[in-house]
């Protein structure tokens, strides 16, 4: 089971004619590992990147909730650490670009400070269909999902 962390960048801008939509762009790095049970010899990494344009809309008028929908480019990088049969340490990497999806649900907290205007807290998920090149086979069509937890800082 791979446990990581995700950092991002993202804008929104308001759409003046619909009220509570926005359109923007976001580009997100998730890094991800395994820990092995005994030593470190085997362990697996999975480090994934999306650039996405999406909409951000605010469905009710008295609340801060938002649903969220972007669509773009994911890349996929993998490192594999092994004993092989040799009893040595050895690596595989792939690597792999495709189309990605993100749908996310959440909530805007306001604030009133100068530098911060809200913080917002979202669970995402994420879903990448990457083409992948990798050692022996070749061009390898992968899928992958991921859910995550944001917190977001509106400025």
């Amino acid at each position: 089971s791979l446990f990581g962390w995700n950092v991002g960048l993202g804008f929104y801008k308001p759409i003046q004619s619909v009220r509570g939509l926005m359109w923007g762009s976001e580009i997100s790095l998730s890094l991800t590992g395994s820990s092995p049970s005994v030593g470190s010899e085997e362990s697996y990494y999975f480090n994934y990147v999306s650039f996405n344009f999406g909409l951000k809309y605010y469905p009710l008028s008295t609340a801060n909730f938002f649903l969220k929908g972007n669509f773009g480019i994911g890349n996929v990088m993998t490192k594999n650490r092994f004993i092989n049969e040799q009893g040595e340490q050895n690596f595989q990497h792939f690597f792999g670009l495709g189309l990605n999806g993100i749908a996310a649900i959440g909530y805007s907290f306001p604030l009133k400070t100068k530098l911060l205007s809200a913080i917002e807290a979202s669970t995402e998920y994420k879903l990448s269909n990457p083409r992948v090149e990798v050692n022996g086979i070749g061009n390898d069509h992968w899928r992958h999902s991921s859910i995550d937890f944001k917190i977001a800082f509106v400025f």
